[in-house]
């Protein structure tokens, strides 16, 4: 080997030795664990602007599809009792009462407390009395009429029958027919009361050749 030739390695290996030794920490300080400085990346510029104000609201949308109806619920307490209500209209009855002397009384009108009987009394004889009374169930009721001028401010229980027309005496047969025309006025003091009119009649609805009916009781009466 040349003396030329030494050289040119000693001067290689100098060199190698120089890098070594260079590289060392920076091999170390990379494998310490100590965080690596991270490269800014620069933002890109944005082409958003700011948010502007709120805008007027919108127009309400249409209404959905009704939901299912729900379980009924309990029912409330009941309410105070209301008011007592203005009295109904009356009642008018039209009444047309044939009878035979003797035949069982005909009940023309039953309105508690209140009955009015139709009844066509035999005497015997040929003679007949047709009677229009009435009867009471409570003390202290109140009768009037327009004809017989009876009136009976206290028409008890025992007051027994009293007339609401004058009785019409009849003789049979083919006497001529009599009348009795009359009003009369019923109340009580609950507050029932029975107003109306009568007429008595004797021997009408004749056939030829057949029996007229003695006693006739036609009328009206009116109820609260």
């Amino acid at each position: 080997m040349t003396f030329r030739t030494a050289r040119r390695l000693h001067w290689l290996a100098m060199s190698a030795l120089v890098a070594l030794v260079i590289s060392v920490p920076t091999l170390a300080v990379a494998g310490s664990g100590s965080p690596v400085a991270k490269k800014k990346v620069k933002k890109k510029p944005s082409n958003v602007g700011p948010r502007g104000p709120r805008g007027a609201r919108g127009l309400q949308g249409f209404s959905g599809t009704p939901g299912k109806e729900g379980a009924v619920g309990a029912s409330g307490p009941s309410g105070a009792k209301g008011d007592k209500g203005d009295t109904g209209d009356q009642k008018t009855k039209v009444f047309n009462v044939a009878m035979a002397p003797g035949e069982a009384d005909r009940v023309v009108l039953h309105y508690p407390p209140f009955d009015i009987k139709a009844r066509c009394q035999d005497n015997g004889a040929g003679s007949v009395t047709a009677k229009f009374v009435a009867t009471t169930s409570t003390d202290d009721s109140y009768l009037a009429t327009t004809t017989s001028g009876a009136q009976v401010p206290n028409f008890d229980v025992g007051s027994g029958e009293r007339p609401l027309a004058l009785d019409v005496a009849i003789t049979v047969p083919g006497a001529p027919a009599a009348t009795s025309l009359s009003g009369f006025t019923l109340a009580a003091p609950a507050g029932a009361a029975v107003g109306g009119q009568v007429s008595i009649g004797s021997n009408a609805y004749g056939s030829p050749g057949g029996t007229p009916s003695v006693c006739l009781f036609t009328g009206t009466v009116t109820t609260t």
